[in-house]
């Protein structure tokens, strides 16, 4: 299916389909890429003491977050690729919670 849309747009699922397999963020994972995003503006404008308290905020809200853990390591002074990010992945960030993202809806078999 993918090479055949890919290739002359026939295959692709319909759009209500498409929504139907689309994970809606919880609240908390939505005030989650809130906090992570006002983080880095802060960061942008050099206010780092500020911008971190939205960094550590935004890893509370959303603790399996793989983007916005692993994301902000580099503004906030860590290594992605050091001791952090092998933390990072031990807790099982790095796994995508499915769950988390749709509590109500059940996961593809």
């Amino acid at each position: 299916m993918l090479r055949a849309w890919v290739r002359d747009g026939s295959g692709a699922l319909p759009e209500d389909e498409v929504r139907r397999h689309q994970p809606s963020p919880t609240p908390e994972a939505q005030r989650a890429r809130a906090e992570r995003q006002l983080g880095w503006i802060l960061h942008q404008r050099g206010r780092e003491t500020a911008a971190e308290r939205h960094f550590e905020r935004a890893g509370e809200l959303a603790p399996l977050d793989w983007t916005i853990r692993r994301g902000s390591m580099p503004l906030r002074g860590e290594n992605p690729f050091g001791p952090a990010f092998f933390a990072l992945a031990e807790e099982g960030a790095n796994v995508y919670p499915m769950d988390e993202v749709t509590p109500t809806r059940q996961s593809p078999e």
